[in-house]
Order: structure tokens, then sequence, then C-alpha cells
């Protein structure tokens, strides 16, 4: 008669080891295919983003969306916040949202709007003259137009490089409101789309003004852009500013001429004192 031999304990082990050892290789090649897979559609959400900021521009006299801020939703504006203009053109909220932004999809407070992970470039001063209006997307209200700030927006032709000025980044809404819990500022809970500045890039600053604290770069409102020259601090007035990007510094930006790309945080305003024509925040800059 035919015996069958068993498997002993040790081969038993065996297998079970290679197995274990198989998985613990893999699994991070899974992990990382999957967050690649995430990001190249976060790519295209942004550029979808980008176009529908285009063509509300070309219905409005070649002139990008205006950001009002803190203007509640009973004020008479229909529209207060740059991703409610542009709404028409995309007719889909959730292309605001960015699958590696684990934040609630909540409407904030039950006035804030719902949360997205997109933040328009409004870029109003910091290294530049205070309150100089070199965004994409002007900014106005409470607190803007009473201390002389930008009450406009640039026009496409207003652009001095359309293919190297940003229009519009991520900005998570995990990483807003773990920054404003972390301050005791988390009455907002994240990047809202209307009723602070959570949704927009808003400011620079010179990090050799030291303990001079500028508005809208704090963990309120998360406002600051990148700045290569900046000292390493915690999100979000470290190096990286408000951007949400991955562990490499990479984030997804898409481009006033509607192009779309990767690229480092910090390279894109490497030392906005010393290297204005490299801030490519600032619409208005020369020498591009």
């Amino acid at each position: 008669m035919r015996q069958h031999r068993a498997f002993t304990l040790i081969e038993l082990l065996v297998v079970i080891a290679i197995i274990a050892i198989l998985a613990a290789i893999l699994f991070p090649v899974f992990a990382q295919a999957k967050e690649a897979a995430k990001r190249t559609q976060e790519l295209s959400n942004v550029k979808q983003v980008g176009l529908a900021s285009t063509m509300y521009a070309g219905d409005f006299d070649d002139v990008y969306a205006l950001h009002r801020h803190w203007i509640w939703p009973d004020s008479g504006d229909p529209s207060p916040a740059w991703s409610q203009k542009v709404m028409p053109y995309m007719k889909n909220v959730e292309i605001l949202r960015s699958p590696l932004d684990s934040g609630n999809s909540e409407n904030l407070q039950g006035w804030a709007g719902p949360t997205i992970s997109m933040s328009a470039n409004t870029l109003a001063g910091g290294p530049l003259a205070d309150w100089a209006d070199n965004s994409m997307h002007g900014v106005i209200g409470f607190g803007m137009d009473q201390w002389g700030g930008p009450v406009g927006t640039i026009s496409q032709t207003g652009i001095t490089s359309s293919a190297q000025t940003i229009m519009l980044s991520f900005k998570y809404t995990k990483d807003v409101k773990q920054a404003q819990d972390a301050n005791g500022n988390g009455w907002l809970g994240g990047n809202a789309v209307y009723g602070w500045l959570t949704s927009t890039f808003l400011w620079d600053f010179d990090p050799s003004q030291s303990g001079k604290a500028y508005y809208y770069t704090d963990t309120l409102t998360c406002g600051a852009i990148p700045n290569g020259n900046r000292p390493d601090k915690a999100y979000p007035e470290g190096k990286m500013g408000a951007l949400s990007a991955a562990p490499s510094g990479i984030s997804n930006f898409v481009f006033a001429d509607g192009h779309a790309k990767a690229m480092k945080g910090t390279t894109t305003n490497p030392d906005g004192v010393r290297q204005p024509d490299k801030n490519l925040w600032d619409s208005k800059r020369s020498n591009p």
C-alpha cells in the first residue's frame, strides 16, 4: 500500500516563513503602486479643474474667478468662492477632492461649505510689496478690502508667462484640520469652500524677518505658499508652506496655460527675496 508522507512541522514553518518574506517584499510595492495610481488620478483632476477655470475666464472677459472670503452664504453673492464660480464648468464637486486626502467630505459647520483638496493661487504679499496683487485669482472680503488689499483678478493676457505660472495646487483637508487642531483652531475643520482662506494660497513671507508674523500664514488659515529658503518648520510654515505633498515633496500643479505636472514644491519658489523671477506663484513677475 502506498503511504502518503505528511509535511513535518519544520517544513511547514519554512513555507510560512517564505510566504511572510514574500509578503513583506510585495506589500510595500503594492502600496506604492496604489499611491502612484491615486496621484495620477489627482493630476487628472487638477487638470480638469484648470480647464474649467480657463473656460470660466473665456466667458467673463478673459478674467479668472475672484475669490471672496468670509462671505456668508446668505450675503447675496450666490458664488463667493473661486471653486463655486467654476463649478458650472465641471458640475462635480468630487473633482475638487484628492483620492489621497483622507479628510472628511462634510459640509463644515453647516455654513462653511463642503471640504475640498485644492486651493487657488491668490498670492497677495510677503517678500513682494504688502498686498501686491500678483496672483491669478484675486481675493476680496473681510480684511482684504478694509486693509487696502487686492480686489481684482488678472486676465489671461496679463500673465507674463502662462506656462510658468501656477493656477491651482493641493491643500488637503486632513492637513489643514491637523494643523488647525494643533494650534487650537479646529473650529473650521479643514479646507472649506468658503468662510475663510483655507481654499487659497495667499501669502509668502521672508524668513529673515524672524519673529514677524504675517496674516494668513498660520495654522488658522494655512495660507503660505512654498519657499525653499524658509527654515524647516511644521506645516504650514516650513519650506513647503501649506502645500500638501508626498514625503518626497512632490505635488501636482496645473498652470495658467492648462498643462498639469508633478514637481517638487520648493522648486516653485526657491527664494522669494533673492530669486523673485523663479517664483512660479507670481503671475506678474519679470524675466520669467
